[in-house]
């Protein structure tokens, strides 16, 4: 079941809101993405067009390429919402929203959240601890013992 952040993060008007049952009642809410793959009518995605212009959004923004908007706008003229003006200063505030609603369900926002460099203020903004290391993985002992050029004071910090 989605959770009502998930649901308050939705514009007014975005049409993406209409793939959770029951949207307007958290306690009866359900994700409705991806619901009859086994007989072919739900393809499971390999590749996301939306995730790619997202991603290639971010990238141009990082850059500050005017062309940035462009691709982010495209995923948000098929949401049914207003253009957007994405550059440097705003990339962080408006890929992780654009992400987050065009691709809730679907197991990117660790990542992006990662990426992007929000974990602590996503984990904390839910009220839990948010632990430093969990931003990393272990280096597995088996590499620290194979390779003499690192040691446990390598390993990544909370290991």
């Amino acid at each position: 079941a989605p959770s009502q952040d998930l649901l308050d993060a939705f514009e007014a008007g975005d049409v993406r809101k209409d793939l959770i049952e029951g949207n307007d009642n958290i306690s009866t809410a359900f994700l409705n993405k991806y619901t009859d793959v086994a007989t072919g009518t739900d393809q499971p995605y390999v590749f996301r067009y939306a995730d790619i212009l997202l991603m290639y959004a971010e990238v141009l923004a990082r850059e500050n390429d005017s062309n940035a908007s462009t691709y982010i706008n495209a995923v948000r003229t098929r949401a049914g919402l207003s253009d957007v003006n994405l550059n440097s200063g705003n990339v962080v505030d408006l890929i992780q929203q654009e992400r987050r609603v065009e691709l809730y369900g679907e197991g990117d926002r660790w990542n992006d959240i990662k990426r992007l460099g929000i974990t602590q203020q996503v984990i904390e903004g839910k009220g839990l601890t948010y632990n430093p290391n969990f931003d990393l993985w272990p280096i597995p002992q088996d590499e620290l013992d194979a390779n003499a050029l690192i040691n446990q004071e390598d390993q990544n910090p909370g290991y």
